[in-house]
């Protein structure tokens, strides 16, 4: 199929299979259609030409990031649970559910009205998983969530005998509940063989190799000499910049993995300190990673 909107395609010759009980992860860079994608999945969006096709009798809950909006704010979260739950689940699913969403105690008798924007969302996601339709499609469901929520949702996720697909740039999360990686990207959608950390490293080898310096044609004449100095040094600051840069990447990830590792040695103590540590990892880790990510594309706009 073809997706996009009335005045704009975003992708054409869009063939992806999602098989049942699959966790697809929906990546690429800002802009390049991956919600465009997700909400044709959906069906909140048709596409421009071609067909979603799904097997007899499949159901979608959708989570899109304003859903969390349409709670009745008299609801408590129990309530909310229990209306929004399929009719096999019993109450004892719903607290369990509300527990692993880190509703807890007395928790479950809050009234929507007063809980946080990540409360809401945690809340939202919660019925989605207890509603027991057999296809999630979740458009960042990481967003107002904390790193102890995150891990919390992605472990409920990994444990969902249903299909899933997503879009999030959080890449715990990602690397926690995909099990298939679709990347959108220059207007074609494609599956990547592997697993996350394999898009990763494909995607920095695809980068470099755009961005290695090109032969200059020889039948276009000889270049300015001054101009030519000037473009080298700018070509070498932005790569010096690019292994600072990496760096800060490895340091990063070598305090992440110590800080796994110590949850991991002890994981049923709930030390604060350490998860609000490594959130902030994490969030400096997608920043890095962003910054990466310019920088590489400044050096191939350098090199022509």
């Amino acid at each position: 199929m073809a997706i996009g909107y009335p005045d704009r395609v975003i992708a054409r010759d869009v063939t992806v299979v999602v098989d049942r009980g699959e966790k697809v992860a929906i990546v690429g860079d800002n802009g390049q259609g991956k919600t465009t994608l997700l909400r044709t999945l959906a069906g909140d969006l048709a596409p421009i030409s071609g067909q979603v096709r799904r097997s007899h009798g499949v159901e979608i809950s959708y989570y899109a990031q304003h859903v969390y909006q349409s709670l009745h704010p008299k609801d408590t979260v129990r309530s909310h649970l229990e209306r929004v739950a399929a009719k096999d689940v019993m109450r004892q699913d719903v607290l369990d559910m509300a527990g692993a969403l880190l509703f807890k105690g007395d928790d479950v008798e809050k009234p929507v009205g007063v809980l946080s924007g990540g409360e809401r969302a945690r809340l939202c996601l919660a019925g989605l998983l207890l509603a027991k339709k057999p296809v999630l499609v979740l458009d960042e469901p990481t967003n107002h969530l904390d790193f102890e929520t995150v891990e919390a949702l992605g472990a409920a996720l990994a444990k969902f005998s249903g299909t899933v697909v997503f879009v999030s740039h959080d890449r715990t999360f990602v690397n926690m509940a995909a099990t298939q990686i679709v990347e959108v990207h220059a207007g074609r959608v494609r599956v990547v063989p592997g697993a996350y950390a394999d898009y990763v490293l494909d995607l920095q080898t695809r980068t470099r190799q755009a961005s290695s310096p090109k032969k200059a044609d020889q039948g276009k004449g000889a270049v300015d000499a001054a101009a030519a100095h000037a473009a080298r040094n700018k070509r070498k600051n932005a790569e010096k910049a690019l292994r600072a840069i990496e760096a800060r990447m490895a340091t990063a990830n070598a305090d992440r993995a110590t800080m796994l590792a110590e949850i991991e040695r002890d994981p049923t103590t709930v030390r604060h300190d350490l998860y609000e540590r490594l959130g902030r990892t994490e969030k400096d880790l997608a920043a890095l990673e962003q910054e990466w990510l310019e920088q590489t594309a400044k050096i191939e706009a350098l090199n022509g």
